[in-house]
């Protein structure tokens, strides 16, 4: 993690899957529920894949906001989705 990026090191041959995206979303929604102040900052998710070079980018304020709700309330249970707050 930087000081806006939350990064998951993923060394494939293939590109990332919706379970390896799916994963990257969870961190980041238990990361930002924790309360600390730092993980309020990440702006950006990022699958990096040394093996081929490669870097997976999105902005936080890009992800699909009913996807988002629906890993938040749904799936970990938190009462708001991030973008409620």
């Amino acid at each position: 993690m930087t000081n806006r990026e939350l990064i998951d090191l993923k060394a494939s041959s293939h590109q990332p899957n919706k379970t390896q995206t799916f994963q990257v979303l969870m961190y980041y929604l238990m990361a930002y529920y924790s309360g600390e102040p730092q993980f309020r900052a990440i702006q950006y998710l990022t699958l990096l894949n040394p093996r081929r070079g490669i870097a997976y980018r999105v902005a936080v304020n890009e992800l699909f906001a009913g996807a988002v709700g629906i890993v938040s309330k749904g799936i970990l249970g938190f009462p708001d989705s991030p973008r409620d707050m």
